[in-house]
């Protein structure tokens, strides 16, 4: 009886949302470049050559990129956005950090089990890199980010289980 008291009042004094907010969370598909945050992505086309050398691209990218709560856009226009992740995100540094910020974006918004989908590239192709080499490189970084959260959060509450969907570009002629 006390608890059901407790929760009337909670819901009562408190909005849907902060109720739901609270409850553990899992998340089982969760693509990591639509993960990456606003404020890296704006960083990122501050410091991208083609943007950061061309005032009124970099203007019209960073205006695309910020999204109003009150804006609606198509499901073209959002997956566009991804085309523009795509290139800004160059190097295994990149996917460490974006990495390692999604596991802390979920880990605040309570989610207990994380699974990460993502697609393995090859960064180094340029420098003479052989694919199937540049795509363990890419797995090797996304395995040490989460075992870099793991260590750096050692000891403290924000416990999460975390998994890797890897998924398989068909074109690629490794396959």
């Amino acid at each position: 009886m006390g608890s059901e008291t407790q929760t009337k009042k909670m819901s009562a004094s408190n909005n849907k949302s902060s109720f739901l907010w609270h409850l553990p969370k899992v998340e089982l598909h969760a693509h990591l470049n639509g993960s990456i945050r606003e404020s890296t992505i704006i960083e990122f086309l501050k410091k991208h050559p083609k943007y950061a050398a061309n005032d009124e691209l970099l203007q019209k990218a960073l205006k695309f990129c910020r999204v109003d709560e009150h804006e609606t856009r198509t499901m073209e226009e959002c997956f566009s956005l991804f085309n523009l992740i795509y290139e800004l995100i160059t190097d295994y540094e990149h996917i460490r950090r974006i990495t390692l910020e999604m596991i802390e974006d979920y880990v605040a918004e309570n989610c207990i089990h994380l699974e990460i989908r993502t697609t393995c590239k090859n960064f180094d192709s340029k420098k003479g890199v052989a694919e199937m080499d540049g795509f363990r490189k890419y797995v090797d970084t996304v395995l040490a980010a989460v075992e870099e959260y793991y260590k750096k959060t050692e000891g403290t509450k924000n416990k999460i289980s975390i998994g890797i969907i890897l998924c398989v570009n068909r074109t690629s002629s490794q396959y």
